[in-house]
């Protein structure tokens, strides 16, 4: 989510859109919560898992099974599509009144990157942000590595430790890129220094600061925030930015202190609870 975010944020920086843009000004279909229809969906909601989207077991189903195009999202999404899910919708809250974390709002910002860039989101994420950080060891495809070269993952069940295949996941723009520590390390290590690493900038000061600013309060939990596609977590008197996430027999952590700008990353190959 981070990286699609970056993503995201370059085209920001050249004006393809503003953060509070109606979804439907670029999706070939109309977006809306069928149960708060007068309320627009923005780019910025979305960014900041504030679009009302709720993540279903029907949908971790799809991101296994479908692959872009993203033409699917309209038969999901919309009622009366084909294989569409009413619970993918909040019944109790309005577009932009609570944070709900929600893989399929990143999904529906991927189709837009796309449309808005007129690329796929691997072809430019390969060319704005991996070969600039000189992030060789990074892909949205298993088919990109040695496959000896990939750490086996694991998921436990009943007392046993179960090995699962390497897959492409469906879900890419909320999380389906394949990396390492000293890789990601050249990504975090841009967002900790305004947007510059090794002497390359990804983004402006000012769209980094943007990135990791609370977009709406957290008023449930206020030691926790969300910028966009960025954690902020308030303990002990520390801030602690960065983000997390996990897959099937995978989890992922890339944070960093504040308070002396000392970042961490560290990957596990074993999931205990299979989500996403």
């Amino acid at each position: 989510k981070t990286i699609t975010a970056t993503a995201f944020m370059q085209l920001y920086e050249k004006g393809y859109f503003d953060l509070d843009d109606d979804v439907n000004k670029y999706l070939p279909f109309s977006l809306r919560n069928p149960n708060f229809p007068d309320k627009p969906i923005t780019i910025r909601m979305l960014l900041a898992h504030q679009s009302s989207l709720q993540d279903t077991p029907t949908m971790f189903l799809h991101f296994l099974i479908t692959e872009y195009p993203y033409e699917w999202l309209k038969e999901y999404l919309l009622p009366g599509g084909c294989i569409y899910d009413p619970n993918v919708w909040s019944s109790t809250y309005a577009p932009g009144e609570q944070f709900s974390y929600s893989n399929m709002g990143y999904e529906v910002l991927g189709y837009i990157f796309e449309i808005i860039s007129n690329q796929t989101l691997e072809e430019y994420c390969q060319q704005h942000i991996f070969n600039p950080l000189d992030m060789k060891h990074t892909s949205f495809h298993v088919s990109d590595f040695d496959i000896k070269d990939l750490a086996v993952p694991y998921f436990w069940l009943l007392g046993h430790y179960i090995p699962f295949p390497h897959y492409d996941i469906g879900n890419k723009a909320a999380g389906g890129i394949r990396t390492n520590v000293i890789d990601l390390a050249h990504f975090l290590i841009a967002h900790m220094n305004n947007g510059i690493y090794n002497n390359t900038r990804i983004l402006m000061k000012e769209t980094i600061e943007i990135m990791h600013s609370p977009q709406y309060l957290n008023t449930s939990e206020p030691s926790f925030q969300y910028g966009l596609g960025w954690e902020i977590h308030k303990s002990k008197g520390e801030i602690y930015e960065g983000h997390s996430g996990s897959v099937f027999g995978r989890v992922a952590f890339m944070f960093f202190r504040e308070s002396d700008n000392t970042g961490i990353i560290f990957f596990v190959n074993k999931n205990r609870i299979i989500h996403i």
